[in-house]
């Protein structure tokens, strides 16, 4: 469902798009548009990757939350 809110997936749609005053796509037509996916295995590296990336954000939101702290109770410390 995302392909169709890229560039690409637009284009495509632009393609097909029928009508002046309200646009349409026709049920027929949309056999002719072309969607390019990875190969399985592909999918599945990013699919593994993924998580490793979530994992290190997840990391940088707890040092973050970590120093907001630390910064407050050290303006406690001297107010």
């Amino acid at each position: 469902m995302n392909l169709f809110y890229s560039i690409l997936g637009k284009k495509e749609l632009y393609k097909i798009t029928t009508g002046n005053t309200i646009k349409h796509i026709l049920v027929s037509d949309l056999s002719e548009v072309f969607l390019n996916f990875p190969s399985f295995a592909e999918q599945e590296k990013i699919a593994k990757f993924l998580p490793a990336i979530e994992h290190k954000i997840e990391a940088l939101t707890q040092i973050e939350q970590t120093e907001k702290f630390k910064k407050g109770l050290l303006q406690k410390l001297f107010d």
